[in-house]
């Protein structure tokens, strides 16, 4: 992305083509190289190496920003009201227990 991509998104509403998420073809605030990283998901390689070292989990997708959200329809935003998980739900409710090994 070029430098000011966030300041060029309002001039850029104009050709998104999806109602909730900012999407364009041919995205102009893209650069060439920028292009190429993300036709390939060569952008997300760092992530899947930091996963594969054990410093990150792959827990789900990226949340939304808040004005995709205020675009949301009522059923989409559904997804957005849900309670937290507990750690006590966990196959291990009391942090004190774990599987120990016979013997």
């Amino acid at each position: 992305m070029c430098q000011n991509a966030e300041d060029l998104k309002p001039a850029l509403e104009h050709l998104n083509t999806r109602e909730t998420v900012f999407k364009i073809p041919r995205d102009p605030r893209l650069t060439p190289i920028g292009r190429y990283l993300r036709k390939f998901s060569i952008d997300e390689w760092p992530q899947l190496w930091n996963v594969l070292r054990g410093d990150m989990s792959l827990v789900g997708p990226r949340p939304a920003v808040p004005s995709e959200v205020e675009r949301y329809q009522r059923w989409q935003r559904r997804a957005c009201v849900c309670a937290p998980v507990s750690p006590a739900c966990g196959p291990f409710p009391d942090a004190t227990t774990s599987i120990s090994k016979p013997g």
